[in-house]
């Protein structure tokens, strides 16, 4: 059988079979067989890259009207429309492998068929039954604080890239937390020197009279650890880490850390020395940030390099391969930044390749040699980018472990937003305007050994939450290992929806976009909790409505997508009112838990889904405190989620409004009133949408209202 790859097609530039087969930047430019053939490869299922191709379209709609422009079938299949995120299977003796090595084979993998997204390394640990706690804490040598210590932590400090210490031994406190963002903090023990400890058995203790003559011995952490050393921290020891061991060594070989599951890669902020002359005491307390720290610090800027050409009088030293310029200037700025709707990948894609080119450490360390292939980040793909540029673009430093992942699921969507092209502010700004709540969530987090950005759907419909809680892991936090909780009904609700697009696609005033997504409002909500809106400006606008040519069958695609978007803020948002959030502390600290999972909490029988994690250990002469404290949202009572009967009716929080009821009831019409007598550019008459009354379930409602899905031994739980 012949040796393929799986490969989704993202560049938008290229939008017919014709083209996939002969573009440069194509993986299948090497393919020496006609459109037809190509289209009639199949996988292992039998699977045919045509089957895939018009299974992208209405089948029957779209054939029909290829067949009336190009009527014999080797025209219909060159010119077959080719749509972003389309599946392809390409033979790997025919792949172009210079576009695989520039952008790498993590191009090529599929994600798993669900509705909600999760990156791989997220799914190979959910399915891995090994990633819980180990079993176990063996106490061993002469000193069984320390030894503990070490099986609850890790703490590696790689100091400017280069000399990587092991600070384990010498750590008294640690905090980190992941919400939006990730901190860290943790202070030292005031050692003088990390080579020259005195031994007791494997324990390390180094004794340091600071306060000598009058004059201050500077501590070798404060001495030595400075901003953007980079900090690799790692909870207590889990099953599948077969080979974490305590180790007592003061230094750590870069070949032991790639396979490690780090709870945090964060970038040192500073690190502080404090003395108190009453009682002797000397503290040392680093405070940094995770990966997230890279677009925090960097400026939104980009340049377009034909402002410097022939103008190297602007620059003391210039030189166009050094870092900043290549990180600053974009020589083909024109054509990939100033390029209208372009598509989320895109977007962050071109920040990504732009910043990966500076990297935190210094020129020439080669911290992540030891890491494989498959770790390192690649370039990511551009539209109508050029194979020179794409080539330029280097992984430096951080970047060469830092990924980005986009859920393929939005690459139907085309940011709109002009605000884009005139960058201002941080980049973590310029990607929320990107990123737009509450269609997209983006955050980054560490995981396994890298640091991964997502950009997905948030997971908060019905069908998605249903998803996640059959196929992938949801951690059980059982009443054995709660410290304590406190949890409030959710006081964020809406009463009815208005969605505003950022564009004049259909009409420039709001009478017409109003006419198309109509205010939805709901009125048992109106009477119970008060009149409260939820606006949302749509910054996008579905790649499918503007790759046609003027037909109908576009206008009726962007009105769909339109509504679909409406339907999600309605779907995601509407059982609001009947949840819980709080906080969870666990004892003893489960690390596996991290920001965007669900969660079970057994007490009270209610999924929740986990808005910020912190992890947290303190020591003290005689005993060490480890905890998990969890911010939730969105609990709902379990039986409730799929449906539960009470007094002989099934209940379900998805069940109180009917948002497929509600588009389906909008009445059709064609008439907008618009100057040009009812018909939009190009003479289409499109059908619109009127408002039919909104539909809530009247007894589903009143029975969460009347918190009907709690039971009444809730009243006297205590832990």
């Amino acid at each position: 059988m012949v040796e393929y790859y799986k490969y989704y097609h993202q560049d938008t530039s290229i939008d017919t079979v014709e083209a996939f087969l002969s573009e440069p930047t194509s993986i299948a430019r090497y393919f020496n067989g006609k459109e037809s053939q190509f289209l009639d490869i199949s996988d292992e299922m039998g699977v045919r890259n045509r089957d895939r191709i018009w299974g992208k379209y209405l089948v029957d709609i779209e054939r029909d009207f290829y067949l009336q422009i190009y009527p014999d079938a080797d025209s219909v299949d060159k010119f077959a429309p080719l749509l972003i995120n389309t599946l392809l299977i390409i033979p790997k003796d025919q792949a172009n492998n210079e576009m695989l090595s520039i952008l790498g084979e993590n191009i090529l993998q599929e994600s798993q068929n669900f509705n909600c997204f999760v990156t791989s390394e997220m799914y190979r640990l959910f399915n891995d039954k090994t990633y819980i706690k180990a079993d176990v804490i063996n106490i061993i040598g002469n000193n069984s604080k320390i030894n503990i210590i070490n099986q609850f932590l890790q703490v590696w400090i790689a100091l400017r890239g280069t000399r990587i210490i092991n600070v384990t031994p010498f750590v008294q406190n640690i905090t980190i937390s992941v919400g939006d963002t990730g901190a860290f903090s943790f202070s030292l023990s005031p050692i003088a020197d990390i080579e020259r400890t005195w031994g007791l058995g494997q324990n390390r203790i180094s004794v340091s009279n600071v306060m000598a003559n009058g004059n201050f011995f500077e501590p070798y952490f404060s001495q030595n650890i400075q901003q953007n050393d980079i900090v690799f921290i790692s909870f207590e020891k889990l099953s599948n880490e077969k080979n974490r061991d305590i180790d007592f060594n003061p230094f750590i070989e870069k070949g032991r850390l790639p396979n490690q599951i780090y709870d945090m890669i964060g970038l040192v902020d500073e690190c502080s020395v404090s003395y108190n002359g009453m009682s002797g005491d000397v503290g040392i307390n680093v405070k940094g940030r995770d990966l997230s720290k890279v677009l925090i610090e960097d400026g939104s800027y980009f340049l377009p390099y034909v402002l410097m050409e022939n103008s190297k009088d602007f620059f003391v030293n210039l030189d166009q391969n050094s870092k900043f310029f290549k990180r600053t200037f974009v020589k083909e700025y024109q054509g990939i930044f100033f390029q209208q709707l372009k598509s989320i990948r895109e977007c962050l894609g071109f920040i990504f390749n732009q910043l990966s080119n500076t990297g935190f450490i210094p020129t020439g360390t080669d911290l992540f040699s030891s890491y494989s292939k498959d770790k390192i980040s690649k370039t990511y793909q551009i539209n109508n980018a050029t194979s020179s540029y794409l080539k330029s673009v280097e992984q430096n430093g951080v970047w060469k472990i830092i990924k980005l992942l986009v859920d393929n699921g939005l690459d139907d969507k085309r940011v709109v937003n002009g605000d884009i092209s005139n960058p201002n502010g941080t980049l973590l700004e310029e990607i929320k305007k990107i990123c737009q709540d509450p269609f997209v969530e983006f955050w980054g987090d560490t995981w396994g050994d890298t640091y991964t950005f997502i950009a997905r759907t948030p997971p908060f419909t019905g069908d998605q939450i249903k998803d996640y809680l059959k196929n992938y892991l949801v951690i059980e936090i059982g009443a054995e290992v709660v410290s304590s909780f406190s949890f409030s009904w959710e006081t964020e609700y809406y009463s009815w929806y208005k969605l505003e697009a950022q564009n004049n696609f259909l009409g420039n005033d709001d009478f017409t976009s109003a006419s198309i997504v109509p205010i939805v409002y709901l009125q048992q909500y109106i009477d119970a909790f008060g009149n409260h809106k939820k606006v949302v400006p749509c910054n996008y606008m579905s790649f499918r409505a503007i790759t046609g040519n003027g037909y109908e069958v576009d206008r009726n695609r962007f009105i769909n997508s339109y509504l679909a978007d409406l339907k999600y803020a309605i779907d995601s948002t509407f059982y609001l009112p009947f949840t819980r959030r709080g906080s969870i502390v666990i004892k003893g600290g489960d690390r596996r838990i991290k920001r965007g999972m669900f969660i079970y909490f057994k007490p009270t029988n209610e999924v929740f889904y986990v808005n910020g994690v912190s992890n947290t250990l303190r020591t003290s002469n005689s005993d060490i405190d480890r905890e998990t404290i969890l911010t939730v949202s969105r609990g709902m009572v379990r039986d409730y989620i799929e449906g539960a009967k009470s007094f002989g009716n099934t209940y379900s929080y998805f069940d109180i409004v009917n948002s497929d009821s509600i588009l389906a009831k909008i009445e059709s019409i064609t008439d907008l009133n618009l100057p040009d007598g009812g018909t939009l550019e190009g003479g289409v008459n499109v059908t619109v949408t009127r408002p039919a009354p909104p539909i809530v379930n009247s007894e589903v409602f009143t029975f969460f209202l009347n918190r009907g899905q709690t039971p009444t031994y809730f009243l006297d739980f205590n832990v």
